[in-house]
């Protein structure tokens, strides 16, 4: 995926083993980069599995963070799973 992929990792995608990310600011320009990679995809002869495709929405969580056009916290969950607890004071 990385060498399928690898100009435009981080400068309109990101990859991780095998999930990629396509980012942008407007419908247009995310049908644009969609395009460009599917196109890729292709001439790779690699093939998208629908049923895991996500496309267009303002949030996504992807490896263990939320990505927004607001920041890229932790998700929340993962947070919590990693919490220690103090005792209470009596």
């Amino acid at each position: 995926m990385d060498i399928v992929l690898k100009n435009l990792v981080g400068e309109v995608s990101y990859v991780f083993i095998d999930d990629v990310i396509i980012f942008s600011k407007t419908a247009a320009e995310l049908a644009a980069r969609l395009e460009n990679v599917i196109t890729r995809f292709v001439k790779a002869n690699l093939q998208l599995h629908p049923g895991k495709c996500v496309i267009a929405q303002p949030q996504v969580n992807y490896v263990g963070y939320v990505l927004s056009g607001k920041g890229v916290p932790a998700s929340v969950d993962k947070v919590e799973a990693v919490k220690i607890t103090r005792p209470r004071k009596t």
